[in-house]
């Protein structure tokens, strides 16, 4: 399902990170980014999406929340549980306010923060988390 355009976000997820500032303001892609109106693809490739289904959001926050739970994972091997939280939980509710919750990268983000709390030995907040986690036909047992 093809989703609607955005607004940008500055400050996504109410971060620390400001995804402007993290651009050079040199680079060539601001440029591009005046200058060139890509509206006229959509109507281009509409036909390709489904109309049932999850709406298709853009890169950007997918590719972060990604990057969120891939550095949640990489921090909790290397012990450092509270950091991984914060990367895995923050994974958790932006997946959540984008995908949805039955969506599977949501519940891979949820099993994901289960299994740091187990890792943490903090089974009762896993237990909590697991408590919480929406049951679908995709969970597995």
């Amino acid at each position: 399902m093809l989703g609607c355009k955005q607004q940008r976000h500055p400050k996504l997820f109410y971060s620390l990170i400001n995804l402007d500032e993290r651009i050079r303001p040199d680079n060539p892609l601001w440029r591009i980014h005046d200058i060139i109106d890509f509206s006229f693809v959509r109507p281009q490739v509409e036909h390709f999406y489904g109309s049932r289904g999850n709406p298709s959001i853009g890169p950007g926050p997918s590719r972060l929340l990604r990057v969120y739970a891939r550095i949640g994972g990489s921090v909790q091997k290397q012990g450092r549980y509270e950091d991984a939280e914060k990367y895995l939980f923050k994974a958790l509710k932006g997946r959540c306010l984008k995908l949805g919750d039955t969506h599977p990268h949501t519940l891979e983000s949820w099993k994901s923060l289960i299994e740091l709390y187990e890792a943490w030995n903090k089974p009762e907040k896993a237990e909590e988390w697991r408590i919480k986690l929406p049951q679908t036909d995709a969970v597995e047992e």
